[in-house]
């Protein structure tokens, strides 16, 4: 593998990981007021997964890039030597 090809696949690695772990705050956060609504009703609740998973729509774990595909150039970007 080429060094940017390992470099967006650490990428890829690193956003699912920090997905996977808003996903389980927001799930821990949100069992808390469950358990809290019980004993003093707030008026603040906690969005519930389905809530949350609409509002951060996650494209998937894994993006796929096709290889010894590069970055398109908009018009004008050509480099000028």
């Amino acid at each position: 593998m080429q060094r940017i090809e390992l470099y967006m696949q650490h990428l890829a690695d690193q956003q699912a990981a920090n997905h996977r772990g808003h996903v389980q705050l927001n799930e821990s956060f949100y069992q808390y007021t469950l358990h809290q609504q019980r004993q003093d009703p707030s008026p603040y609740p906690w969005p519930t997964p389905e809530q949350f998973g609409a509002t951060v729509a996650w494209p998937g774990d894994r993006p796929r890039f096709q290889v010894g595909a590069g970055l398109t150039e908009a018009p004008g970007d050509e480099d000028e030597a």
